[in-house]
């Protein structure tokens, strides 16, 4: 499985495309000594420069269908977001 990471939070973690990542998402399994958080692994497959350090410092991408299986959502889509150069 891969994902996409943006060129400043690269930088601030010291990945690069072929690396391993450990994302680590809080609500994860109920067990008798709490919530254990679900963990897995990434292959960063590369990074994505958008010229804006909200996106560039904090973003990830994966496909769809990967984020919907490690978020357990379902065929739920909870955001969606479009940049294009020309509106019209």
């Amino acid at each position: 499985d891969t994902i996409f990471v943006g060129v400043r939070l690269a930088r601030q973690l010291g990945v690069y495309p072929g690396a391993m990542i450990t994302l680590l998402a809080p609500r994860g399994a109920v067990t008798p000594f709490g919530v254990t958080p679900r963990v897995k692994q990434y292959r960063v497959a590369g990074l994505f420069e958008v010229g804006m350090s909200e996106y560039d410092s904090t973003f990830i991408f994966m496909p769809l269908e990967e984020a919907q299986r490690y978020f357990r959502t379902g065929a739920a889509v909870t955001a969606l977001e479009i940049m294009t150069d020309d509106p019209d």
